[in-house]
């Protein structure tokens, strides 16, 4: 098997990515109400965190565990993409 040294990716193509991320998080905040509400919610915030289980509470209320939970998972997928936000998988906040 043979192995190739990866090559950093060219000036133009780092700038469309950035740009199409730039698209992405206007629009998720423009039509996604669960991320508006986490986005609005953590800047709302002193510190700026707030436990994921808050947002899964949430959703519960509306939601089955297992709906709740795919819904929770997106949008903290969805979140950090767009660069709305990190994300500490070890605390969950």
């Amino acid at each position: 098997m043979a192995t190739r040294r990866s090559r950093s990716w060219p000036k133009s193509c780092r700038w469309r990515h950035s740009q199409r991320k730039q698209l992405f998080r206007e629009a998720v905040l423009a039509h996604v109400p669960l991320l508006q509400q986490m986005a609005s919610a953590l800047h709302a915030k002193a510190d700026g965190t707030i436990p994921a289980e808050f947002f899964h509470d949430l959703l519960d209320e509306h939601f089955s565990e297992a709906e709740s939970q795919r819904q929770l998972d997106t949008a903290i997928q969805w979140g950090r993409y767009a660069e709305l936000f990190d994300y500490d998988s070890v605390t969950g906040g």
